[in-house]
């Protein structure tokens, strides 16, 4: 008889369905510009993808910084002053 123990996970990585799918398209988008790159070789490569809607100033982004290293130590409890970063 098997006895049963208690398991411990950890936790490596946590992303939205909608993240997970972003990524699998940008792989896929990748295979391909991979495979065309290899049958056309005098093309320049596309440089990233999507678009960028608004500018960011250095002041948010370290705001951003600093809201994102206080969320990493505790996943469960959102920090004080993300929602006004939300937009």
């Amino acid at each position: 008889s098997l006895s049963r123990q208690d398991d411990t996970y950890e936790v490596v990585l946590l992303e939205s369905n909608s993240e997970a799918e972003r990524r699998a398209k940008l792989r896929q988008s990748a295979a391909v510009a991979t495979t065309a790159a290899e049958e056309d070789d005098d093309e320049p490569m596309v440089s990233g993808f999507g678009h960028v809607s608004k500018e960011c100033d250095e002041e948010v982004l370290g705001n951003w910084s600093d809201i994102l290293s206080k969320w990493r130590k505790n996943y469960a409890e959102r920090p004080r002053g993300l929602q006004a970063l939300v937009r």
